[in-house]
């Protein structure tokens, strides 16, 4: 056997569904490790509650770098060498290693990480990952090397890779196979100018559209529900009208993130752009259709065999973390994709979600 091990803690703190991608690694991490402590330090006091709901995470501590000073995260820091971890382990992916420094920071006695493969000292472990596209299996391969490096090598099987279904569950909401939830959110991407940082929006598709794209559904007997946050609700202002008229159920804006979760639990089919909301319909086991643009589905799309990506096919996408992000001014990868194509791919969701059952 290996060197003994009490305490893990995991770390990525970003948006909603970076957090989300991480849960089949938890999993498996609760599974090898059972009865081991398992921390972790996430982007936002919103993602508390799912994080809980897994049954997997001891305590959550929060780290938002768009709100924390310098000084909560020395903070942070200082409290968490109080807690003397065995192992860390950073899914944040971040390109700097700031992730690895935080970890290191918090006084755990080994590091694992995705990226930086050169190892800063004897505790650092960098794993490589060139074999695995995407970030899912990115993960599981970091759970992979704690389980060898812990002496738990019988439970490296072919099974360890096998694709997760379910990781998120609230048996007292039941599935409606004629409700469809539509994610209109874009989320946000930044760049850093100087000492602030800049954001915007890449990944949106024109409301206009999400709201044809309901009206039609809604037309061959559908039940619409509209996700999203603050500012999708004030691009809703304007159609009021034919939400009433269609009876669309209209949540921008009204829910938490984990109300939404809920509400979209009870939905056969979810479509929207890049966001935490398609991620958490994938951990549902809700069958997906996720309009991509400026990222690669390959690498961060809904990690389910149940998942359906729309592409426009311009030669330019997927343009993340490149320059080309920050200037382009047309976002044609978005725009060319047509109601049509997402509406053809829901309905083809639709009926192999009725043949499910």
């Amino acid at each position: 056997m290996g060197v003994m091990i009490h305490k893990i803690i995991v770390e990525c703190h970003h948006a909603m569904g970076d957090v989300l991608m991480t849960f089949p690694a938890l999993q498996k991490l609760y599974e090898v490790f059972y009865g081991i402590r398992i921390d972790f330090i996430c982007g936002a006091k919103e993602q508390i509650p799912l994080i809980e709901q897994s049954g997997i995470v001891h305590t959550c501590y929060v780290l938002n770098v768009r709100t924390d000073s310098v000084l909560q995260i020395v903070k942070l820091c200082a409290a968490l060498r109080l807690q003397s971890y065995d192992l860390g382990i950073a899914l944040g992916q971040s390109p700097t290693g700031l992730d690895v420094l935080l970890l290191k920071a918090c006084g755990c006695r080994q590091v694992i990480s995705l990226q930086n493969q050169k190892a800063v000292d004897k505790n650092y472990i960098g794993v490589d990952t060139a074999h695995f596209s995407h970030r899912v299996q990115q993960h599981m391969a970091c759970v992979q090397k704690a389980v060898q490096m812990y002496g738990m090598q019988p439970f490296c099987n072919s099974r360890f890779f096998s694709d997760p279904v379910r990781t998120l569950s609230f048996p007292d909401l039941s599935r409606c196979e004629n409700r469809i939830g539509l994610c209109v959110g874009a989320g946000e991407f930044f760049y850093r100018k100087r000492f602030h940082k800049v954001y915007f929006q890449a990944k949106k598709w024109p409301v206009a559209r999400w709201m044809e794209l309901a009206v039609r559904l809604t037309g061959i007997g559908r039940k619409v529900i509209l996700f999203g946050g603050k500012a999708e609700a004030a691009d809703m202002a304007a159609y009021q009208g034919l939400i009433r008229k269609y009876q669309i159920l209209d949540l921008t804006g009204k829910c938490t993130i984990t109300e939404s979760i809920r509400h979209l639990a009870a939905c056969s089919v979810a479509a929207g752009a890049d966001t935490g909301l398609m991620h958490a319909a994938a951990a549902l086991d809700i069958r997906t259709v996720t309009l991509f643009g400026p990222t690669d589905p390959d690498v961060i799309g809904p990690y389910s065999q149940k998942a359906v990506y729309i592409r426009s096919g311009i030669s330019c996408s997927p343009c993340y973390r490149t320059k080309q992000i920050q200037k382009c001014q047309r976002r044609r990868c978005m725009q060319n994709i047509s109601v049509e194509m997402v509406f053809q791919a829901i309905a083809e969701q639709s009926y192999s979600d009725r043949n499910d059952h």
